[in-house]
């Protein structure tokens, strides 16, 4: 069992998160609420686990989708360049500049690994 995802699990991920806005922002506090959000991380979790890659509980990829943003700071020369699937995880999660898609950065060649 691996646990990094695989480009196919963070593309199905990301397509989730364009399709529910509200749990990509955290905008949905009501306690229904939550037993919702709950439930559609669940299914999505099982999506995902059907692909080749990582398994996670719905918790899990939770947390996973939490630790793909960040709120930056300092100038945007320090940021890496970012792919078409960063961008759009920038844009479902508010598309502000002041966030940073990252896992891990490489500064140095400019480029970000959405895959630890």
């Amino acid at each position: 069992m691996a646990n990094r995802p695989t480009l196919a699990q963070i593309e199905t991920l990301v397509e989730f998160l364009e399709q529910n806005v509200g749990i990509a922002k955290g905008l949905l506090r009501t306690n229904q609420a939550k037993m919702e959000i709950k439930r559609q991380w669940a299914s999505v979790a099982i999506t995902l686990n059907s692909l080749r890659g990582a398994n996670k509980d719905g918790q899990g990829w939770a947390k996973h989708s939490n630790s793909m943003r960040r709120p930056g700071g300092g100038s945007a020369d320090d940021l890496p360049m970012l792919s078409d699937l960063d961008k759009r995880l920038v844009a479902v999660m508010g598309g502000q500049e002041n966030y940073a898609i990252f896992i891990k950065t490489n500064l140095k060649n400019r480029t970000v690994n959405l895959y630890s």
